[in-house]
């Protein structure tokens, strides 16, 4: 698919610092994307008047550049001990991302270009924990796969993290591996996980993103680059026809890791679930969407801080798990199924 390029670029004075921040504004500019340096309080330029959904669009077509001064590890269970940011926002528009809810009014796609103090940070969390392993995923608030061909980012954390003993780092992403990251000497501490969902639901709710069969077909070159691969199948959802739509998808997993190919692949699961504040920005930027946010289908559910969500009830849940699991075994039986949420 074609590389994302934004319709406009705002930098942090402090961005053009460092390397990073300086070859992003040369090349931005060499694209005909005509940088802006923000004044004090690092405010983006407003947009001009439109729907909610025209400025989600154009927030989304907008990268803002800056320095990332306090790193911080949060906890990232299932998935990882904790996790880190090198980019934040995506440019991709699932109606259903959880991202929608975290990034709120301004969900502009942010890079970091103090790469090496970011990447210090981690080492010196990791040495602390010695000789415990610790693993970070670095796609919580993110796609960076989608701005990679633009910032190198991961290809450093890649190298970061095969040098780093007791260090694992988690990527997932709906996008193709940029050029070079599927040759670096990765040592064998990194996890690739594509993200995937029933073909249906990628073709109404994904657009922005790489197709189904492209996303499966980078997964087997990760597996021939021995990189650990996965499927992170998310979020699913139950609408009409959904046990059928979810066994074509293993069906199409299956003809790409037949028999003992799928050996090392791991599986993780995770619903579909919506905070109040998120079902009101998905409303007000797709009237016309089909998405199922009716609470009363769900049950609600109070998270480790206090904030509520809507899931599915438990018999919904027991019904998917159960179905999942029979296409698993039918499809993918040499794989791991690593959690379901």
């Amino acid at each position: 698919m074609r590389r994302w390029l934004p319709a406009r670029a705002c930098f942090e004075p402090e961005a053009l610092e460092y390397p990073l921040g300086r070859e992003l504004y040369r090349h931005l500019a060499r694209e005909g994307v005509t940088p802006t340096v923000m004044g004090p309080g690092h405010r983006v330029p407003d947009f001009p008047s439109g729907t909610p959904g025209q400025l989600y669009r154009e927030a989304k077509r907008t990268l803002v550049v800056g320095i990332q001064r306090r790193p911080q590890f949060r906890p990232c269970r299932p998935s990882a001990d904790y996790e880190f940011a090198l980019v934040t926002g995506c440019p991709g528009l699932c109606q259903y991302c959880y991202l929608q809810g975290t990034l709120g009014r301004r969900p502009y796609v942010r890079v970091w270009v103090n790469l090496e103090e970011i990447l210090e940070a981690v080492r010196n969390a990791v040495r602390e924990r010695l000789p415990r392993q610790t693993s970070f995923e670095v796609s919580s608030t993110a796609d960076p796969m989608a701005v990679e061909h633009l910032t190198g980012s991961l290809h450093e954390a890649v190298r970061c993290f095969a040098a780093t003993a007791g260090a694992r780092l988690r990527l997932v992403t709906k996008f193709p591996p940029a050029p070079g990251l599927l040759e670096l000497a990765h040592g064998g501490r990194t996890d690739f996980r594509v993200s995937v969902n029933a073909p249906s639901l990628i073709r109404r709710f994904e657009p922005g993103t790489s197709s189904l069969e492209e996303r499966v077909a980078a997964a087997v070159r990760v597996a021939q680059a021995g990189y650990r691969p996965g499927f992170l199948v998310a979020p699913l959802m139950v609408s009409s026809g959904w046990e059928e739509d979810y066994r074509e998808l293993f069906r199409l997993l299956g003809r790409a890791f037949p028999g003992a190919a799928a050996a090392g692949l791991e599986l993780e699961f995770v619903t579909y679930r919506f905070t109040a504040a998120t079902r009101k920005l998905v409303l007000e930027r797709w009237p016309r969407g089909n998405l199922d946010l009716e609470p009363a289908t769900r049950e609600y559910r109070r998270g480790r801080y206090g904030r509520g969500k809507y899931v599915y009830p438990a018999r919904t849940m027991t019904s998917l798990r159960e179905h999942l699991a029979r296409l698993h075994q039918e499809y993918l039986p040499r794989a791991t199924w690593r959690y379901f949420v």
